[in-house]
């Protein structure tokens, strides 16, 4: 028989809160980490202002790791903040 959270004790409904906070943290961790680049030599995630290499086959490679590599990558760009092109600009009044 299924009880109704406000019948069971206190330190139960306290350790079940507890374990899904848990669950939504890691699925959070997850999806952010899903979308960082890695670089496919060292594994690390580049800093923000660092540059990104792209080679061949969506193969990303940081700016460490690209000095290893002879061949030229077929894109750079540069590591922004996760907010950047979401600021507010002041303008003068014409």
């Amino acid at each position: 028989m299924l009880r109704s959270s406000s019948q069971c004790a206190p330190e139960t409904r306290h350790a079940e809160a507890k374990d899904f906070e848990r669950l939504l943290l890691r699925a959070g961790v997850d999806v952010l980490a899903a979308e960082r680049a890695r670089c496919r030599d060292c594994g690390r995630t580049p800093l923000i202002g660092e540059e990104l290499h792209r080679y061949e086959r969506g193969v990303v490679v940081c700016e460490l790791c690209r000095l290893l590599r002879a061949d030229a990558p077929e894109s750079t760009e540069r590591v922004r903040h996760s907010e950047y092109g979401q600021t507010v600009r002041l303008r003068r009044a014409a």
